[in-house]
């Protein structure tokens, strides 16, 4: 059960600790709350007494009778009420679950209701706070996008769900897939492949197209090797402006805040998150006026270097530290261009008089994905020498770096094609090279060159003729 162990991670890492807190010294009640539709939702509230309190949401499809009991200690221990509410369609709730597509802003929104319910409740103080990751994460980004709560924490989210979880780069993710069949929902592909452009059925659950409604303070948490990662940083930007907004990013895959290797790399322990510190941190300077010092800094980055990895070799210690920013990128970051050369070189000399490197590929051999932002396949920094060794790969290799080189931003590939074929795909890698002569992944993207105009259309290529396209290959912090 992949799901099981990749999902639920999310919970099980986050509180590792005890608490005085005796079973059964809290009280439970569950409510089968009512949407607009008349759809009823079971829902857990937690409570560590009599009397009003502020509120954490939590509303997740991974069943709410599955949370870890330390996780709910810790809330009530903390002086908050905790509801935990099973999404549309799943385990105990009522109605079919449609990923996501009652929890936005469309005819159904499960989110706001759940809110509004919450607030009509006795033992409610009024505020109401919205926390997750993972999936629970995607539903607090789509419930900002609905209503006003006084904070969200959302981590390892998608807050455009074509763009970021389905369709990156305008190509069906497998993982996506996979994810569904686990959620029992498999129903849900012929919706999705349906509407394999960007539209108006999307636009419910892309927060991007909220940001001007929003006014609540986020919390954005997100891994340089998260699937998720473009998601976090792009909801931030996004929100920026509004002042209230918070962003960390770490050298992690999906919910693996707590363990040293991330793919074939070992990371030292200063990588590890305190979730339990940030989100107290947060909540209680939102949700009870307390000087926390949690928005003293913006933009929380782990700038990423060299590390030991699993084959033996031993890292110089250059990087693996966390920088703090007033913004993403850092204000002091710069365009910085390098260019690719015949015979395979890269470096910061524009290319005079050379010709256009060729491969030949073949669909049915497709080149493998190795490592990544992904969510149940092998994720992160792993060895890509083998796949760099296909006949329909094109290596670009810098000169050794005679100092540290430092990238903190959006990396973009500027390039000019041409194809024998009405439409191709092109995967950009970029690579670590180590001094031992390993290979390993620092990002990937994919991009169809028929979405080379728009995402909301497809412009196949005539064969011959050269196209000019920029593909996004995502963020990220490294020296």
């Amino acid at each position: 059960m992949v799901k099981k162990f990749v999902l639920f991670a999310f919970l099980l890492f986050l509180f590792p600790f005890s608490f005085s807190f005796q079973k059964p010294d809290y009280i439970k009640e569950t409510y089968m709350v009512e949407m607009r539709d008349g759809i009823k939702l079971a829902t857990d509230i937690y409570l560590a007494g009599e009397g009003k309190y502020p509120v954490v949401l939590i509303r997740t499809p991974y069943n709410k009778n599955s949370t870890d009991e330390s996780l709910i200690k810790a809330f009530l221990s903390r002086g908050y009420a905790l509801v935990i509410q099973d999404l549309r369609g799943c385990h105990a709730s009522e109605a079919k679950f449609r990923a996501f597509l009652d929890d936005g802003w469309g005819a159904t929104q499960d989110g706001n209701d759940t809110v509004k319910w919450i607030r009509e409740q006795e033992w409610c103080n009024g505020k109401v706070a919205v926390w997750g990751g993972s999936a629970m994460g995607i539903a607090a980004y789509l419930l900002a996008g609905s209503c006003d709560v006084n904070c969200i924490l959302s981590a390892i989210a998608a807050s455009n769900l074509y763009k970021h979880a389905m369709y990156p780069g305008g190509e069906w993710r497998g993982d996506a897939e996979i994810w569904l069949e686990e959620q029992r929902a498999e129903y849900m592909m012929p919706v999705f492949e349906e509407h394999y452009t960007y539209g108006d059925f999307w636009h419910q659950i892309d927060l991007s197209t909220r940001y001007p409604q929003i006014s609540t303070p986020i919390f954005h948490i997100g891994g340089w090797y998260d699937i998720f990662a473009e998601g976090t940083i792009d909801a931030f930007q996004g929100l920026k402006y509004k002042g209230n907004q918070k962003l960390l990013m770490g050298p992690w895959t999906h919910a693996a805040f707590v363990t040293r290797q991330q793919g074939d790399l070992l990371y030292p322990v200063n990588s590890f998150l305190d979730v339990y510190g940030v989100t107290f941190s947060w909540l209680d300077y939102w949700m009870k006026g307390k000087d926390t010092g949690v928005m003293d800094e913006k933009v929380r980055f782990y700038m990423m270097g060299e590390c030991d990895t699993v084959y033996g070799y031993r890292g110089d210690g250059t990087g693996n530290e966390w920088w703090i920013s007033d913004d993403w990128p850092p204000y002091t970051a710069r365009a910085t261009p390098f260019y690719f050369h015949e015979n395979g070189l890269l470096n910061q000399e524009k290319p005079h008089d050379e010709d256009f490197d060729r491969y030949t590929y073949n669909p049915s051999d497709p080149f493998p994905t190795t490592g990544g932002r992904n969510l149940v396949f092998p994720a992160g920094p792993l060895k890509q020498n083998e796949v760099e060794a296909r006949k329909d790969v094109i290596s670009y290799t810098s000169s050794p770096l005679e100092e540290p080189l430092y990238i903190a931003g959006n990396i973009t590939a500027h390039l000019w094609i041409s194809s024998s074929a009405r439409d191709t795909d092109f995967c950009i890698r970029i690579c670590d090279l180590y001094p031992d002569g390993s290979s390993f992944l620092v990002l990937d993207s994919i991009f169809m060159a028929r979405h080379r105009i728009s995402f909301e259309r497809e412009d196949f290529l005539e064969a011959g003729k050269i196209y000019e396209i920029n593909i996004s290959v995502g963020n990220v912090a490294i020296v």
